[in-house]
């Protein structure tokens, strides 16, 4: 069985240069907002029709939507 996997989090707080170095479980980082943006990303990818998601989503414009869901350079290039 694979062991749960850590992530390192560095937050800087109150202007202090020196990040304060926290380790995560990976699966308590995963928040609804993720899967929002997963699924807008998901479904857009899969050629869903974006207003469709737009809607799903509650995005009131579809400018909004593209700035929101993560694509590489070659995708954003249609």
């Amino acid at each position: 069985m694979e062991l749960p996997k850590m992530i390192k989090i560095r937050n800087f707080i109150g202007g202090r240069p020196d990040p304060i170095i926290d380790m995560k479980l990976k699966w308590k980082l995963v928040t609804s907002h993720t899967a929002r943006r997963s699924f807008a990303t998901n479904a857009y990818k899969a050629g869903v029709p974006m207003p469709s998601i737009v809607k799903i989503t509650g995005h009131k414009k579809t400018t909004t939507f593209l700035n929101y869901i993560k694509l590489d350079e070659r995708e954003h290039a249609w």
